[in-house]
């Protein structure tokens, strides 16, 4: 069994583990673990669909309305953000089943949480790079007794011992609130990769461990004021 198997409770595919090898020589380059595509589409739809909701066109502010809309724990609400959220989707990321794969719902997760995240705001709030341990890192030092109490800490330590998805997402909309209210940006393309690996049993470690390291990492405008004082 792979790192990238299926929870017991649902099926494997194919299309859920590793694509077929690609069938033409152009397709030699793109990427062929179900997390890599995943990643890769998240990257240009959070860029298209960011893109256009900052210039106001109709379509993005649609799209966003109805991601924000929908609970992506459940599969008849997920089917209502379709079409906003597999816009020119890679095939091998469609499945073909009577459900949800788990590729498909934690990319409209990661969309879902994104259209909540960036409500009314003119700044954008996908940023790649930024983890979900930076972003909390901006809003409490974990090594200073007074931020470990604070909301946004509590809200993580519950994220870190989620194992149901619905409990999952239930926490990580509690951190994107507070995020979006200080607007602090997020990698929401990571992020949805990092939903993909937490619902396998057998990965959920490593992405927890990522995040905790991030959260622990300081940043470099933290060392510049420490720097500064050596120096003196």
């Amino acid at each position: 069994m792979t790192a990238e198997t299926q929870t017991a409770t649902e099926p494997v595919t194919e299309s859920d583990t590793v694509p077929a090898a690609p069938a033409t020589e152009a397709d030699a380059g793109k990427p062929r673990t179900t997390s890599a595509l995943i990643n890769s589409y998240m990257v240009k739809r959070l860029h298209r669909l960011q893109q256009t909701y900052l210039q106001r066109t109709a379509t993005a502010k649609a799209d966003l309305a109805t991601l924000r809309s929908i609970d992506p724990t459940k599969d008849d609400r997920l089917v209502m953000a379709w079409e906003a959220s597999f816009d020119d989707a890679p095939v091998e990321l469609v499945g073909r089943g009577d459900a949800p794969t788990k590729a498909e719902r934690v990319v409209v997760s990661g969309l879902h949480l994104y259209a909540v995240h960036q409500q009314s705001l003119a700044v954008p709030m996908h940023e790649l790079g930024r983890g979900l341990g930076t972003a909390i890192r901006a809003l409490a030092n974990p090594s200073d007794s007074e931020s470990r109490e604070k909301p946004v800490m509590r809200r993580y330590h519950a994220l870190s011992t989620a194992t149901e998805y619905s409990e999952i997402m239930h926490h990580l909309r509690g951190l994107v609130s507070q995020f979006r209210s200080s607007k602090i940006p997020l990698d929401y393309a990571k992020l949805t990769t990092d939903l993909y690996f937490l619902l396998n049993p057998e990965t959920r470690t490593r992405v927890r461990l990522a995040w905790a390291r991030d959260l622990a990492r300081k940043s470099k405008a933290e060392d510049e004021p420490a720097a500064a004082e050596t120096s003196n």
